[in-house]
């Protein structure tokens, strides 16, 4: 999977955070080392994605960083798809 599908995937909705992800904790120089490993083509390890049909709560991915987020949590009531 290359990095534009996974971006487009979040931005579609199509991967989504499970209620039981912990808050994001890396620190702006770790993010930034990361980018630009991406950007330089170098292996980053892996990414674990869980793909599930079941009526688990999720929330989206947030377009802004906020220091204190309020999380909206969904109901997957219809058992789509969520990853």
């Amino acid at each position: 999977m290359s990095v534009i599908t996974l971006l487009n995937q979040i931005k579609d909705d199509e991967i989504v955070l499970p209620a039981i992800q912990r808050d994001f904790v890396w620190p702006e120089e770790g993010v930034l080392r990361l980018l630009d490993s991406i950007m330089r083509g170098y292996p980053i390890g892996i990414a674990l994605f869980w793909e599930t049909y079941n009526d688990i709560q999720f929330r989206t991915f947030v377009a802004d960083y906020k220091s204190d987020p309020v999380y909206s949590f969904h109901d997957n009531t219809k058992n789509r798809r969520s990853s």
